[in-house]
């Protein structure tokens, strides 16, 4: 039976209907993209000054400030398999070191704070596995998703992919006649005229760069002629085996069609290598807003304060004049222009001959402003304090204390959301590289672990040996997170220990708490325990009076422990 594939009717129609369905917030994020970039547009009524209070970039950054930690993944083998689990820990410690997860991460937050959404793309690619952040106006959805759940959508189209005609030419799984048919359509005089221009799509996307002072954004100059491809990820119906199979759909120039495979067949999955997430989560709106829309209104009307202030001042220093032109003959009312030193003329006497023309010094400006900037920072909890600055109202250490604190309840949910994200792309991770397909596509990695004894030891992984039966779990947490929750058992314990003083098990519960959290290395941790074995009573307090609970004996010097050194992986 004939494979199921995409029409090229079908996809046009998809394309067009989801992009109707996002290009209404894309005026929304120029704005708010260009006022973080401290850009504004001049114009001669309101913003006739170029200026910009940067309550954007300041917002932006202070949020950031407050959830720039990453999030740590971490992965179990539900077979029980400690050699996998270590494996699998250790290639994704690799991973994100050569994606620069760190840095992807603040690029990832930062996208959900200007445009209220971002995405993750998950591939493999020469051998090696790849994250990518990518701009959410790179990215149409189905209008019917979930917005909670992006494997409910039935298509994800990745957007705005340029190569050249040679890098298409070279690609294997490419469809070589519609390879043939695109090079022919370059060659005429219509495709010349289209390698030079950018589609509708990514038309808006384009404007922001306009905007920033790219002059050649939508013709650039280049050297050889590039093709703007598509990516879909679509679900199709597979009626031989009466389920749904995701397929990664490539066309170029929104006419040809160049792959059409299963991605089961690419990357042995069958799910979308997709994960998004929003900190402003809607049920009826997938694009849903951020927190730059709630800065764009009050940054633009401080823009306009802020420019009448300094037009305001401009005029004043001008020091310009109305003169008495009746004697001229002929005149008639019209316009000026501000100049310093100016002199205008009026018709009759004003103050008879000569009156310097009176320009009111803006007094309620400043107070509008401060009351903007409050405003602001109330509905998106970046506080002056939170921001590094001086909140005139605080008196006391504990009220600024309860004003942080109150800051950090409103601002929690951020890292939750990112957590779900992280852990959702955790879990496609594991199942993309424990695949069959992986086995094949993906290089054997050689890492490097340092063991307890400080030595460092290499290992070098085949895709081949994470193969699980039973799969991985993944677990994502925050080390401040972790730190906080495990502080709070220790307190816990803590009062259970001084409940039953005289509970051994408790006590010695409580102790290996204490030492997991101090982080001690194998041998500070050994050396800790051999001295509570040799010295039980070190570990119940000391009652005065109680009988037979006299002094303790000085205790001896303790034996020097003979360093074992532990393979930092398993054999």
């Amino acid at each position: 039976m004939p494979q199921p594939t995409v029409s090229i009717e079908t996809l046009q129609k998809n394309l067009l209907s989801d992009r109707y369905f996002r290009e209404r917030r894309h005026p929304q994020w120029t704005d708010n993209y260009c006022l973080y970039r401290d850009t504004v547009i001049v114009n001669r009524l309101t913003q006739r000054q170029s200026v910009n209070v940067p309550l954007m970039k300041e917002t932006i950054k202070t949020m950031l400030s407050r959830v720039d930690e990453p999030i740590d993944l971490a992965f179990e083998e539900l077979d029980n398999d400690g050699a996998k689990e270590l494996y699998l820990n250790a290639l994704w410690d690799d991973v994100a070191d050569k994606n620069h997860l760190e840095l992807l991460d603040i690029v990832d937050k930062k996208q959900v704070f200007l445009y209220g959404r971002s995405f993750w793309k998950l591939n493999i690619l020469d051998g090696e596995f790849k994250l990518e952040v990518i701009d959410p106006q790179d990215v149409l959805v189905d209008r019917y998703v979930n917005p909670w759940d992006l494997e409910s959508a039935n298509h994800i189209t990745h957007v705005g992919i340029y190569r050249t005609l040679a890098q298409i030419s070279m690609n294997p799984m490419y469809d070589g006649a519609a390879v043939t048919r695109l090079k022919t359509f370059f060659a005429t005089q219509q495709g010349l005229v289209k390698a030079g221009e950018n589609s509708l799509i990514v038309a808006d996307r384009n404007q922001r760069m306009q905007d920033m002072g790219v002059p050649d954004v939508e013709n650039p100059i280049v050297g050889e002629t590039y093709v703007e491809l598509n990516e879909t990820q679509i679900k199709v119906w597979h009626p031989d085996e009466m389920k749904l199979v995701v397929h990664v759909v490539v066309t170029a120039n929104g006419t040809e069609i160049l792959m059409d495979k299963p991605l089961r067949d690419i990357l042995g999955v069958n799910f979308f290598t997709w994960t998004t997430w929003a900190d402003d989560i809607e049920r009826t709106d997938f694009w849903s807003d951020g927190i730059a829309d709630i800065v764009r209104v009050p940054n633009q009307i401080l823009n306009v304060y802020f420019s009448q202030l300094i037009e305001n001042g401009v005029l004043r220093g001008y020091g310009m004049h109305f003169y008495d032109a009746t004697a001229k003959e002929g005149w008639s009312p019209i316009g000026y222009t501000p100049t310093p030193f100016g002199f205008y003329p009026f018709p009759g006497d004003p103050n008879k001959v000569l009156k310097q023309v009176d320009i009111p010094k803006l007094e309620s400006h400043m107070e509008e402003m401060q009351m903007m900037r409050t405003m602001v920072g109330t509905a998106t909890a970046a506080t002056p304090t939170e921001a590094g600055g001086v909140q005139p109202d605080v008196k006391t250490l504990g009220a600024l204390e309860l004003m942080t604190q109150k800051a950090e309840e409103r601002i929690k949910d951020l890292p939750k959301y990112a957590r779900i994200n992280s852990n959702e792309m955790g879990d496609k991770f594991a199942k993309i590289v424990t695949s069959p397909m992986a086995a094949k596509l993906l290089r054997p990695v050689t890492l490097h672990k340092k063991g307890a004894s400080g030595t460092y030891y290499e290992k070098t992984i085949k895709p081949s040996a994470l193969a699980s039966k039973k799969g991985y779990k993944c677990k994502a947490t925050q080390k401040s997170q972790q730190e906080s929750d495990s502080l709070k058992e220790i307190q816990k314990l803590k009062i259970g220990a001084a409940q039953f003083p005289m509970n051994i098990p408790l006590q010695e519960i409580l102790g290996d708490r204490v030492l997991s959290w101090l982080e001690l290395t194998p041998e500070e941790k050994k050396r800790v325990q051999d001295f509570q074995e040799q010295n039980p009573q070190s570990m119940l307090p000391q009652m005065p009076g109680a009988p037979g609970q006299g002094n303790p004996p000085a205790p001896g010097p303790s034996p020097a422990p003979v360093a074992q050194p532990q393979p930092a992986f398993a054999q």
